[in-house]
């Protein structure tokens, strides 16, 4: 049911109650998040899911096999962490039946640094043809690909997940933070959204994108608070998407991008003006170059936002490739 705001009653009524608490105030919101705690036949303590393929769903997750019991999975105990990294194809078969690595509480043997987990979260943009938007793990064919590359290509155990979905604006993050965010407890989350919010009538207003967003981040940053945060503006250029409504695209989306600046700051994150990249970029090359329709990146798009990415992470290649 829609109201005089454009979204959701039911999301309404989750920015006027203040907090997360849906039960009461929002219950189809609510019943349809994962529950916390307990999953199948055993319980989750320390950590709400499980790492691995938690798009599936949780019935998918832990309802087969009695392996899954009093706090186990697998032939390991979980401890401090939810459940080990690794296989992670769809359903509970291929997530812990098949390496041998993961017994006993441990994340294998002999990898290579510290695990860490990156998730990259947005509209279209970040999309970029993913096929199917319930696993995580595929990265679909832009700068989260080119990205997941290298990160995980001197270390594999580095995990990264893409939860990019196309005509997303920020009230659709919200609608899905809690089982496409929190759930997944990234180590390093990126967000980039704003171009759908402010480059079209339907979009949402600043004050409501400013608050929604602040909602996001408030969560995060109370539920996850050793998650590192990078916010990337959003951008827009000269091409046929633009083309009649130049004016309300870039304006809309330089206010959004403003209020992710400012958000930015209020929080701590790092913070990547993509605008002010492709703006140097242009200087170079036309915006045929870089864009297919002044949104979405070619090929040389994406390695720009990649490579703006990797110099606010604070990426070091050393000889070997490692960071």
């Amino acid at each position: 049911m829609q109201n005089s705001t454009g979204m959701p009653g039911d999301l309404l009524c989750w920015l006027k109650s203040g907090d997360m608490t849906l039960q009461k105030t929002c219950p189809r919101i609510f019943n349809s998040y994962t529950e916390l705690g307990s999953y199948g036949t055993g319980t989750v303590t320390s950590r709400e899911v499980p790492r691995g393929n938690t798009g599936c769903g949780p019935d998918r997750i832990f309802s087969a096999g009695p392996r899954y019991g009093k706090g186990s999975y697998g032939t390991g105990t979980v401890t401090s962490r939810g459940v080990p990294r690794g296989n992670t194809g769809c359903g509970p078969d291929r997530i812990f039946s098949a390496d041998p690595r993961y017994g006993k509480g441990s994340y294998g043997t002999g990898m290579k640094g510290e695990e860490m987990r990156f998730l990259f979260q947005g509209d279209s943009i970040t999309d970029t043809g993913r096929l199917n938007h319930e696993d995580p793990h595929d990265l679909g064919c832009g700068y989260v690909l080119l990205l997941g590359a290298e990160l995980a290509c001197f270390h594999p155990e580095n995990e990264i997940l893409n939860m990019g979905i196309l005509s997303n604006r920020v009230l659709h993050l919200l609608a899905r933070w809690k089982k496409d965010c929190l759930n997944l407890r990234p180590d390093v989350l990126t967000v980039l959204v704003g171009v759908n919010d402010g480059g079209h009538w339907y979009g949402v207003k600043p004050a409501l994108f400013e608050e929604v967003y602040n909602i996001l981040l408030r969560e995060t940053r109370e539920k996850l608070p050793d998650t590192r945060i990078l916010l990337m503006g959003s951008y827009c250029m000269h091409g046929t998407a633009t083309e009649g409504v130049w004016d309300l695209v870039s304006e809309g989306t330089a206010v959004r991008r403003e209020i992710t600046e400012k958000l930015a700051k209020r929080y701590g994150t790092d913070y990547v003006d993509l605008q002010e990249e492709f703006d140097r970029a242009l200087q170079k090359l036309p915006p045929t170059h870089w864009t297919i329709d002044g949104v979405h990146p070619t090929p040389a798009g994406h390695r720009l936002i990649a490579q703006a990415w990797k110099r606010a992470y604070g990426w070091r290649e050393k000889e070997d490739g490692q960071i």
